[in-house]
Order: C-alpha cells, then sequence, then structure tokens
C-alpha cells in the first residue's frame, strides 16, 4: 500500500502552548494532519486539526460548508492555555474540492502552511539509541521530540470489509499508531 496515501503535516509551530507549567512542543501534542486516499469511488480525505477555542466555531462552520464532517472533537491535555481542541475529520468526494474545502476551512485559523523540517533538528537529551533498540524500529528527531511512526501492516480488524472502501484508513494514512517523547522538564519555553 506504499504511496497510496498523501499525508500533510499540520502542527500548530504558531502556538505558544503551556500545560502544568510545561511548554508543548508542536510535534509531540499540537501535530496536526490531512490525509488524502484514493478509493475505487472517490478520494477520502481524514484528519486531526489542532485549533484554539477561538478558532473553533469558524473552522466548524468551514468545515460543514465543504461538505467535511468532523467525526471527534476532544483534548490531548486537559489543561492548557491557551485552550486548544483537536478535531478529527473526515469525507469522501473529487480531491480537488477536498482539498479546496480543507483549505477554506484551515484559512479560518492561525494554523500554518505546511512546510519541510529543517536540514538539521536540535539534539534531544533521551537515549535514543536504547529506545529503538527496546522497540525494536528507528525514530527521527523532530523538533526537540523523537517520534516512531508505525503503519499497520493490514486494514484496521474492527472495520467490517463492507464498510471499508469508504471509511477505513490505508495502513499509512490515518489509523498508524504512533509515539512521540521528549525529555521530562519544568521550563516554560521550547
Amino acid at each position: 500500500m506504499k504511496g497510496t496515501v498523501y499525508r500533510i503535516p499540520l502542527p500548530r509551530k504558531d502556538l505558544t502552548v503551556i500545560t502544568r507549567d510545561v511548554a508543548i512542543k508542536p510535534g509531540l501534542s499540537l501535530g496536526g494532519y490531512a490525509a488524502f486516499a484514493k478509493y475505487h469511488d472517490g478520494t477520502m480525505v481524514m484528519g486531526d486539526l489542532v485549533v484554539t477555542e477561538d478558532e473553533l466555531p469558524k473552522i466548524t462552520d468551514a468545515l460543514q460548508a465543504a461538505g467535511i464532517e468532523q467525526t471527534a472533537l476532544h483534548k490531548h491535555p486537559l489543561q492548557q492555555s491557551p485552550a486548544i481542541w483537536w478535531t478529527h475529520i473526515h469525507s469522501m468526494g473529487d480531491t480537488v474540492t477536498l482539498a479546496k474545502g480543507l483549505k477554506s476551512a484551515l484559512a479560518t485559523t492561525a494554523t500554518p502552511p505546511a512546510s519541510p523540517p529543517p536540514a538539521t533538528q536540535p539534539p534531544v537529551a533521551l537515549d535514543t539509541a536504547g529506545i529503538d533498540k527496546a522497540l525494536g524500529r528507528k525514530g527521527t528527531a523532530d523538533g526537540g521530540i523523537y517520534k516512531f511512526s508505525i503503519a499497520r501492516a493490514e486494514a484496521s480488524p474492527t472495520v467490517p470489509t463492507c464498510c471499508r472502501p469508504h471509511w477505513a484508513s490505508p495502513p499509512a494514512s490515518t489509523s498508524s499508531p504512533w509515539v512521540a517523547t521528549r525529555p521530562p522538564s519544568t521550563a516554560t519555553s521550547s
């Protein structure tokens, strides 16, 4: 299934978010994304968008106007400043129409455009070789955190076969478990 999903990272690098006196790095808990996958009857877009509480009503209206469903609304850290929400999105349709709808929704927020990662990453004060060895796979440094993205080898067993063409995620899209960690800190700067 390699090459079947186009994934766009949308980390909220524009925000300074503090939870319990700790600054949250964008890649740890503020990393939104959108993933597009081609199916026999159209394109699916799924994602998780990170929005401020003030942006939430505007993006909700824009997503609904574009025909993009919100399938979940939740918090990651329960306490943070400013107040942040995570909203899952899903829709099926024409690729360009979906992309334009998502763009108009994102325009209601201050989410910065996707950009390539810097050529050099800041060091991570963790035993990354030990973590790699323990997990049996290689992680990557990303903005001061160390992360893993692990694609499922098969479609989700909890999704009935009859429904998979419409809303089950291909292995490398959104159903991939991922792990991110950072050194402990009580500093409020990132």
